[in-house]
This record gives structure tokens, sequence and C-alpha cells, in this order.
């Protein structure tokens, strides 16, 4: 048992440990950073080291598969499991390396697209070709009752 490969499961655990560690690592060297460039290249560094991480978990997960494969006693369900997860790792490593979400996007024609989106959305519902209900027709009929005396008040001033 001395060239076996871990469990899946184990695997993955260890994988999402190292991330946490590397992680919390980053956001403690970030929030000690005393100015915003230290900041910026803490973030950086640990970013990249994030990315190389998720890399070498992603081989770690292809070798696993790899052998899973390769051995005859192993189902193939538990195959297409491993692939499955070293698939998902590589998404990860893939989403880790596309830009930061969070940061406000540089081309205006996004900006546009999403304002146009947003200006078919309307917050409340419209009541064209309905009938008004019969509290909305009194409130009319007070408010149209109203207008008509205040403007015969004004034109006997």
């Amino acid at each position: 048992m001395e060239g076996s490969l871990p469990s899946r499961g184990k695997l993955l655990q260890q994988h999402k440990a190292e991330l946490r560690v590397l992680r919390t690592e980053a956001k403690r060297v970030c929030a000690k950073a005393k100015s915003k460039e230290e900041r910026a290249a803490a973030e950086a560094k640990y970013s990249l080291l994030e990315q190389q991480l998720l890399q070498q978990q992603h081989q770690q997960l292809q070798q696993l598969a790899e052998a899973a494969a390769a051995d005859s006693d192993v189902d193939s369900n538990k195959a297409e499991a491993l692939q499955a997860a070293a698939d998902a790792a590589a998404a990860a490593a893939a989403a880790a390396a596309a830009p930061n979400p969070s940061s406000p996007p540089n081309t205006p024609t996004a900006e546009k697209a999403v304002l146009e989106t947003l200006e078919g959305l309307s917050l409340y519902k419209t009541t064209e070709g309905r009938k008004p209900s019969k509290a909305q027709r009194r409130r009319e009929k007070k408010q149209q009752e109203n207008r008509e005396r205040e403007r015969v008040f004004e034109e006997a001033r």
C-alpha cells in the first residue's frame, strides 16, 4: 500500500483544507498591509498561489482518475465519479484564473447592456386593460367631485 493513492473523498477534504488555510493566510496578510499598494501586491501574490494550488489539485485528481481507470477492479461508476471530481477541480482552477467578477466592468457596452435590460423591468404591475375595482371607482369619483368643487371655487373668486 506504499504506492497507493488516497481515496477521492480524503483527497477532496485535503484540498479543501489547503485552500482554506491559504485563503485565511491571504486575508491575514491583506489585513496587515499598511497601504493600498501593499494590499494589491499581497492579493496578486495570493491569487497566483491559489491558482497554482488549484492546478496542482487538479493534477492530483486527474492522476487519481487515471489510476482508477487503469485498475480493473475499480467499477466504472467510481471511475466516472473520479473523472467528475477532476473536471470540477479544472472548472475551479479556470474560475480562479478568470478576472474578479466583483470588479466593475471596463467596457461601456456591458454597462449599456445592463441598463437596457433594466429599462424593461417595472416595479409595479400595470393595470392597463383592466376594469378598476369598486373602491378605485369611488376614489376616482370623489377626486373628480373635489376637482370640480375647487374649479367652481376658483371661478367664484
